[in-house]
């Protein structure tokens, strides 16, 4: 073998054997590598690999973190009662008193009383259009105090009846009555007058109590429902002790009735039946039947103690059940025959009935009933009623009241006459 030959297996050889050499070092540091790992008791500290550090948990900043919760708050679906709106209060009252309402019939009166378009009245009340909120709110003040019908949507606003008689007042006592009436149709403020039985109410406590538990009116409106209230009651002088009339209403839904009283000024206390339109065959003048009523009875009364009272209807010949109460529950009841008006000889015979004090009075020159006048005393007063007449009628019609409630247990009754057939005493 020449020397090339032999250097390059020399070469060779000696190159196998550090391959050799080599596997064999990386087999024993596999095979103890091996063992490290299966039993870590037998390796030193010093000899074993250190654990590689666990990676840190990323802490997001509080910015951060508040704006996540705030998504996730977003995103969390909403209850069934979450989603419902919140249920609109229920008003149950004019947002005006009487007194600023009664700008809407004024306006009207400045027309003759004739229907305007609701742009005219807004302008005639210095208000820029009939689109002005507060002119949406001051026509329908007008409207649920019975003054007028129509709104600011309507073609036109027009008076009622009440609203034409308080613009057109034939005296100062039918004012009172007929601007009170106005104050009684909205039925809140008759429910809580009667309740408290005046204008006068107690602590805002004890009323908020009434207004939420009685008439379940909404607490938020309580303290602009009272402010709204006592303005008017101090506007029509309904307070306790003050004003000379007032009146309670007592028909049904869409017919006016009211009975007109004075509270808790007199002994005793009498209840008037009489005509309230003029409707007989014998012509009076319009209101005639309302003036008798102011103007001589109402004085004639107070003058021998006694507070009137009367029921008042209007659109209605329906006898009442209030009226019906009153003519059992008055200590006196007087009876104007003036014009035969059947629902008056109707409510006589109650009170007949019921065998309790009644008075007869009647206008000169009304026709004598069979069976009634002849056994009753019945006073004439004049129908002219001016000044000089009424004064005189004034008193002896007083006279006539106290004699006829002094004596009511001395002279016989209509029903004690009718049983033992004895005529009264001429």
């Amino acid at each position: 073998m020449d020397g090339s030959k032999r250097l390059h297996s020399v070469g060779t050889a000696q190159q196998l054997q550090f391959w050799e050499m080599d596997s064999s070092r990386n087999g024993a540091n596999k095979m103890a590598e091996a063992n490290m790992n299966s039993d870590s008791t037998t390796v030193s500290e010093s000899t074993a690999l250190p654990p590689k550090p666990a990676k840190a948990e990323k802490k997001a900043s509080p910015t951060k973190a508040a704006a996540k919760k705030s998504k996730a708050a977003v995103k969390r679906p909403k209850s069934s009662s979450e989603k419902k709106p919140k249920a609109k209060v229920r008003r149950t009252f004019p947002q005006n008193t009487l007194e600023e309402a009664l700008a809407v019939p004024s306006a009207l009166k400045m027309n003759k009383g004739n229907p305007l378009a609701p742009n005219d009245i807004a302008t005639a009340l210095g208000y820029a259009s009939k689109s002005s909120t507060a002119f949406f709110y001051v026509a329908a003040s007008s409207r649920d105090y019975g003054l007028t019908t129509g709104s600011r949507d309507q073609a036109t606003i027009e008076l009622t009846d009440l609203g034409r008689r308080i613009v057109y007042p034939t005296s100062d006592e039918q004012l009172q009555i007929d601007k009170t009436a106005a104050f009684f149709n909205v039925p809140l403020f008759k429910s809580l007058y009667d309740y408290y039985g005046g204008g006068q109410l107690p602590k805002m406590e004890f009323v908020s109590s009434v207004l939420f538990n009685t008439f379940q009116l909404d607490e938020s409106l309580h303290n602009e429902f009272c402010d709204l209230y006592q303005r008017n009651c101090n506007y029509l002088s309904l307070r306790e002790g003050r004003g000379a009339s007032t009146i309670r209403q007592t028909g049904d839904s869409g017919e006016q009735s009211v009975v007109v009283l004075q509270p808790g000024q007199y002994k005793q206390r009498a209840f008037i039946i009489m005509p309230f339109s003029e409707k007989g065959t014998n012509p009076r003048p319009t209101s005639f039947f309302d003036e008798v009523f102011t103007s001589l009875l109402t004085p004639a009364c107070n003058k021998a103690d006694f507070g009137v009272e009367t029921a008042r209807k209007h659109g209605s010949d329906v006898i009442h059940h209030t009226i019906v109460k009153e003519l059992d529950e008055a200590d006196l009841v007087i009876a104007d025959l003036t014009d035969h008006n059947p629902n008056v000889l109707f409510e006589l015979g109650i009170r007949i009935a019921l065998d309790k004090p009644v008075l007869l009075i009647r206008a000169m020159g009304t026709p004598p009933i069979f069976d009634v006048d002849h056994m009753m005393r019945v006073f004439e007063y004049d129908p002219r009623l001016w000044k000089s007449t009424i004064d005189g009628d004034i008193t002896g019609l007083s006279e006539h009241v106290k004699g006829g409630w002094e004596n009511r247990d001395k002279n016989i009754s209509y029903m004690r006459l009718l049983k033992t057939g004895q005529l009264p005493p001429r």
